[in-house]
């Protein structure tokens, strides 16, 4: 969702301070009464009116070299599952966050076709 323009912001700070009542500017304007008292509130603690920075979500917990790191591991082990690169890496890290980071550097993690499973020995 697209926040609100700076424009509007605007206008609902001056009609206030006109003397307008917020359910009234939220009315005329056709937006929510919670978000022009947000607004109001905003601009009496901080001076300001423009929208927050939105939030892009957690921090990746591995960096760069540590998917260069990966990278190199896939390829010495091709056939490791995903528990094994955890290991062989040695990143403290869940093994989702592992199967996350092959999926962005764009490595399969299937098994070798060739390898036997522990139930046809």
């Amino acid at each position: 969702m697209k926040a609100y323009s700076n424009d509007l912001r605007e206008r609902v700070i001056r009609a206030n301070e006109r003397g307008e009542a917020p359910s009234s500017i939220a009315k005329r304007l056709e937006v929510g009464f919670g978000w022009v008292y947000s607004i109001l509130r905003r601009y009496r603690t901080t001076g300001s009116y423009e929208a927050l920075p939105l939030n892009a979500g957690m921090k990746p917990k591995l960096s760069e070299s540590d998917l260069e790191h990966l990278r190199q591991t896939v390829k010495e082990h091709p056939d490791a599952t995903l528990e094994e690169l955890k290991d062989l890496t040695g990143f403290s890290v869940s093994i989702a966050t592992i199967w996350r980071a092959l999926k962005k550097l764009n490595l399969s993690f299937k098994k070798n076709a060739s390898r036997k499973s522990a139930k046809s020995s």
